[in-house]
């Protein structure tokens, strides 16, 4: 009886400790980008152009000021650009409800942020 236990807790612990450990790995070099993360940036993305917008930048200089403050976001969400760029691709194009889903979260943050307009 205790080497059937024994032998049987050897298994259980082997299955589960490798059952979490691909999940771990998994997560760790999963190419999308956590969902939480994804919304986050691209709520900074969407703040960044509606204040390139207001700035009456020319468009040449405002495309290389997107570009390289677009950079530092993802710098600062410690995010690859290829691996924003496939996030990108897997919540927006590959299904109608998941862009929805998440261009909902999007508007969510942002209404968050805005100031009410002042009563007259």
């Amino acid at each position: 009886m205790k080497k059937k236990l024994t032998v049987t807790l050897f298994l259980c612990i082997g299955f589960f400790s490798g059952k979490f450990k691909q999940k771990i790995t998994n997560w760790y070099l999963s190419p999308i980008v956590e969902e939480v993360v994804f919304v986050a940036i691209a709520t900074d993305l969407e703040l960044l152009d509606s204040w390139l917008t207001t700035q009456h930048i020319p468009s040449t200089s405002a495309n290389r000021l997107r570009y390289q403050i677009y950079q530092e976001i993802l710098a600062l969400h410690n995010i690859e650009q290829k691996r924003f760029e496939e996030s990108l691709t897997y919540y927006l194009a590959s299904s109608l409800e998941q862009a929805i889903k998440i261009y909902t979260a999007i508007y969510a943050s942002l209404e968050t942020l805005s100031l009410p307009l002042p009563s007259t």
